[in-house]
C-alpha cells in the first residue's frame, strides 16, 4: 500500500517535472539507483537519515535542471517513504519516481 502511495504522489508532481533529456537519462537513472541502494543500506538509523538528506541534497546538486524538483522531492518525501523505498529494489524505485525508464 506504501508503495502505491508513492507512486500516486509523485504522479501528482509528474507535471510539474521536466522529462530528462535522452543524454541525461542514463545519468539520472543510474544516480537515482545509487541513492535507493544506499538509502536501503542506512533505513533503520534516525542519525544515517540525517546523512541521507546530506547525501540526497549532494546527489540533487549533480541533476542540473532538475536540481530544484530533486530537491522539493528530497525534502518532501524523503523522511516519510524512506523506508517504504528501501524495501523496493533499486530499479523498481526509480522506475516508479520515473527517473528511469
Amino acid at each position: 500500500i506504501e508503495s502505491y502511495r508513492l507512486k500516486t504522489m509523485l504522479n501528482w508532481c509528474q507535471s510539474t517535472l521536466e522529462r530528462p533529456q535522452y543524454g541525461n537519462s542514463s545519468f539520472l537513472c543510474s544516480t537515482c539507483e545509487m541513492a535507493v541502494a544506499y538509502l536501503k543500506t542506512f533505513s533503520k538509523c534516525e542519525e544515517a537519515k540525517a546523512i541521507v538528506h546530506q547525501a540526497v541534497d549532494k546527489i540533487c546538486s549533480l541533476t542540473g535542471s532538475f536540481e530544484v524538483q530533486c530537491s522539493f522531492l528530497g525534502g518532501m518525501f524523503i523522511d516519510k517513504y524512506i523506508d517504504t523505498i528501501s524495501t523496493m529494489d533499486p530499479d523498481s524505485a526509480c522506475m516508479t519516481m520515473h527517473m528511469c525508464s
